[in-house]
């Protein structure tokens, strides 16, 4: 985070409300750390895992074993934030 704090370019933070990787709680820090900024975006998708693959239920690391996509809804969020910053 320190690194992020001194970065003026815009950032996208992405984050799987499944993920058992990188829990939500580490996702509302950087929130408090760099949500003042007005070129720092943040996406939560409830349902996704750390693969941004939705399923339900906690994940677990067998789940990462199934074929899967990144959801769509992740391709759009990444899409408006390129179209937003150019």
């Amino acid at each position: 985070m320190p690194i992020a704090r001194r970065l003026e370019l815009p950032l996208l933070l992405v984050q799987g409300g499944r993920d058992y990787q990188v829990p939500t709680a580490e996702f509302e820090e950087w929130k408090k750390e760099l949500g003042g900024r007005d070129n720092v975006d943040f996406e939560l998708f409830p349902d996704l895992n750390h693969l941004l693959i939705s399923g339900s239920g906690p994940s677990t690391p067998q789940e990462y074993e199934k074929p899967g996509h990144v959801a769509e809804e992740v391709i759009e969020a990444i899409a408006r934030f390129v179209g937003k910053s150019e």
